[in-house]
């Protein structure tokens, strides 16, 4: 019984209240001019860390293990099929 009062009730206040505190962090950069055009807001961040900077290191690390691993060389393409916000891909065009 209490699962169902959990999941009812506490799951969608706590979704509520990280989407508050994101959405008031996104504001807060965007003033400082903190943001980034490529980067997405911290709210929309919800298949990983919601924090821009940690955003921009994975998505240079993974370009690493692209470049290094693969081989991946600046004159090739990359298709991204993927269900993601563009973590790894971001930082490919540069």
């Amino acid at each position: 019984m209490f699962n169902i009062i959990r999941k009812d009730t506490f799951i969608p206040i706590i979704k509520t209240m990280r989407y508050i505190i994101c959405f008031l962090k996104d504001i807060i950069n965007f003033i400082r001019g903190c943001t980034d055009p490529l980067t997405p807001p911290t709210r929309l961040m919800f298949d990983g860390p919601s924090d821009s900077l940690i955003f921009k290191k994975n998505g240079e690390e993974f370009l690493r293990y692209f470049i290094e691993l693969g081989n991946l060389k600046p004159n090739e393409k990359i298709l991204d099929v993927g269900c993601g916000i563009g973590r790894k891909t971001i930082p490919l065009p540069k």
